[in-house]
């Protein structure tokens, strides 16, 4: 059975790119072009094994959702990875690992690079 993996940005395009790689490599995808929209495909049932999520977006932002999801019962052990643009400062880092993201990637990221931590992510057992 092949991994899902959910697409969080507000920019289309990113969600399409980002889609088509995943899908390229075997994964089945989700998306969702804000954090409202989201937690609608997750409360549907639909759970992935991992979530891409953009750090800023209108709305519900990056962190909002991270900590909605945190606060949710069933979703609480969703892993999830952080897209941004932003440098983040050291005590962002520590904040936002203590909501148990598990990853960082700078966009604009490489293809090979987002496989590879998804692939790491996803076969680590924690």
């Amino acid at each position: 059975m092949s991994k899902t993996v959910m697409v969080i940005d507000d920019e289309k395009y990113i969600c399409k790119v980002v889609s088509e790689l995943l899908k390229g490599a075997g994964y089945e995808v989700l998306t969702a072009n804000s954090g409202e929209e989201a937690f609608e495909v997750l409360n549907s049932g639909k759970m992935p094994d991992l979530a891409l999520v953009d750090f800023f977006m209108p709305g519900m932002n990056g962190k909002e959702f991270v900590k909605k999801v945190r606060e949710d019962g069933k979703l609480k052990n969703l892993r999830m990875v952080f897209f941004t643009v932003a440098l983040l400062s050291k005590k962002d880092y520590q904040d936002l690992e203590q909501l148990g993201i598990m990853e960082f990637i700078q966009k604009p990221f490489d293809g090979k690079f987002l496989l590879d931590k998804v692939k790491t992510i996803l076969l680590d057992k924690k």
